[in-house]
């Protein structure tokens, strides 16, 4: 196993069905899979998030999840799970 994946973390998108993000949850990659409680209408989904790892402060963990989530939307085809990914949003 690389450093790097090592270092990798895992981020869940709690979204609306317009795609917009109302939480991230980040976690080690090899970390037991966090459960989190959904409300009627949002919906969760695994997306890559890029220049995130543990070896980040964590100070500057929350800042890049602040920033995917202020600037970015779950794109999630109702019937194609595996090709969920984050788009930017339009303002």
């Amino acid at each position: 196993m690389t450093v790097e994946e090592r270092n990798s973390m895992r981020v869940l998108a709690v979204h609306d069905s317009a795609g917009q993000i109302i939480s991230l949850v980040a976690s080690p990659e090899d970390a037991p899979t966090v459960s989190v409680e959904l409300r009627a209408g949002e919906y969760m989904h695994a997306v890559d998030v890029s220049e995130l790892s543990l070896d980040m402060e964590e100070s500057r963990i929350y800042e890049r999840l602040a920033e995917v989530a202020e600037n970015f939307r779950v794109d999630a085809p109702e019937a194609a799970v595996s090709e969920v990914q984050l788009i930017p949003r339009n303002r």
